[in-house]
């Protein structure tokens, strides 16, 4: 089952907004003033995060790669199992190509 964006944590708030402004942690620590080690532990929600942020609707394949961090399955494993590479499968959960395989996998998970 897919995840929806009411079901995200602050650190996965903050992992997809990073992802969609394509930035890195280094950039994403400098943008807020903090260390790069405090913002990592935003993203895993090892410290809790002071900023709440609304993303809107999260697109299929970001609901995509959340689920498959939260499976604690790696990309590898998950690409095999879909049958496809995992260079394509990266680009799928990057939003580069279309989802539609990594979308019927996991709502059939």
């Amino acid at each position: 089952m897919l995840v929806k964006t009411s079901q995200l944590t602050r650190g996965e708030r903050h992992l997809v907004k990073r992802r969609r402004t394509t930035e890195s942690q280094v950039e994403a620590a400098e943008r807020y003033g903090v260390s790069l080690y405090n913002y990592r532990q935003w993203e895993t929600d090892t410290l809790k995060s002071p900023h709440e942020l609304g993303l809107g609707k999260l697109r299929n394949f970001e609901a995509c790669f959340i689920t498959r961090r939260r499976s604690g399955l790696s990309a590898s494993a998950v690409a095999k199992r879909v049958g496809v590479s995992r260079w394509w499968f990266c680009q799928m959960e990057r939003g580069d190509v279309d989802a539609t395989r990594l979308v019927s996998f996991w709502r059939g998970a």
